[in-house]
């Protein structure tokens, strides 16, 4: 096999590991993305990047979050300087501990602001960090419109709450 960094078996790598994620192996598309990642050019940080990206989304599909995903985010966090594609690593860090129930919501919203602080525009970034921050605030509107269904009528929440799981407006009178 190829030990020496080489951009055209990577780039090679990367479009089977995209055939092979739409057949449903996300994990063995996984493992072709991490290892493109490996023969990519040292130079192209970019590249290097989008696809331990690509492999931490393709673990966390597979649901390799803290054996794969984890390790590879953490390692790309400590690499990369300041700036959008670190901003990339904090939001799927954030995103990843919260979904695992693996650090406290301050450390997840933490993430999301070093990564709005780090996105220098980038609107993905933007848009993926505000998706998160949001997470909280829906799971507990779910929560107290559960809570209003419960409640005896009259006893309690006055006006009407909105139910995102099934997006209707629920009385609590």
């Amino acid at each position: 096999g190829t030990i020496e960094p080489d951009e055209d078996v990577a780039a090679e790598l990367e479009i089977a590991a995209d055939r092979v994620d739409v057949r449903g192996a996300p994990e063995t598309a996984a493992i072709l993305v991490e290892r493109a990642a490996e023969l990519t050019p040292p130079a192209d940080v970019t590249a290097h990047t989008r696809r331990l990206l690509q492999a931490s989304d393709l673990y966390q599909g597979a649901g390799e979050g803290s054996e794969h995903v984890r390790p590879l985010l953490d390692g790309l966090a400590g690499s990369l300087p300041a700036g959008p594609e670190r901003a990339r690593v904090f939001v799927r860090l954030g995103w990843l501990g919260a979904q695992q129930d693996t650090m406290p919501l301050s450390a997840s919203i933490a993430y999301q602001e070093q990564a709005l602080a780090e996105a220098d525009g980038a609107g993905d970034v933007a848009i993926a960090a505000h998706a998160v921050l949001a997470r909280p605030a829906a799971v507990d509107l779910q929560d107290v419109a559960r809570r209003a269904r419960h409640r005896p009528r009259g006893g309690g929440l006055r006006g009407r709450v909105l139910d995102h799981s099934e997006h209707r407006h629920v009385g609590a009178d």
